[in-house]
């Protein structure tokens, strides 16, 4: 069963399973780190930790659609990262504190989880597995 996983898999395939494990490792540290703070989002917690999640569906089935799953849930992660994040960097840009919150880690997880959703994207639009060519 594991060989068959990974059997023919192509460069879509692993930049997807990079793409599950940043969303998986940035998901984890973002709750570690900045989960007192202004900046923290639950949903794109929840959303990030799914979509890393998810890519077992391309591990496990060879579904066509498969790859949008993670793809998905990626980019609605990042947007409400992003969505938590703004209002403390408009205090970093009008010099006024009003909203407080660790701008510097909105900044930071954003960046991680849309390097996440863009590989995912790309991985979306690549095959999975190789095809054999008669």
């Amino acid at each position: 069963m594991t060989s068959r996983m990974f059997k023919d898999r192509t460069a879509g395939f692993w930049i997807g399973i990079a793409a599950a494990a940043i969303a998986i490792i940035g998901a984890i540290v973002y709750i570690a780190v900045d989960v007192s703070d202004r900046t923290f989002s639950i949903p794109g917690f929840i959303l990030m930790l799914l979509g890393g999640l998810s890519f077992a569906i391309v591990l496990l089935t060879d579904y066509r659609f498969a790859p949008a799953v993670p793809a998905v849930l990626g980019i609605l992660g990042f947007a409400f990262t992003v969505c938590a994040a703004i209002p403390s960097l408009s205090d970093v840009w009008n010099h006024v504190v009003f909203i407080g919150g660790n701008a510097a880690a909105g900044v930071a997880f954003s960046i991680v989880f849309l390097v996440s959703a863009i590989l995912s994207v790309i991985s979306c639009f690549m095959d999975q597995r190789k095809t054999v060519q008669d």
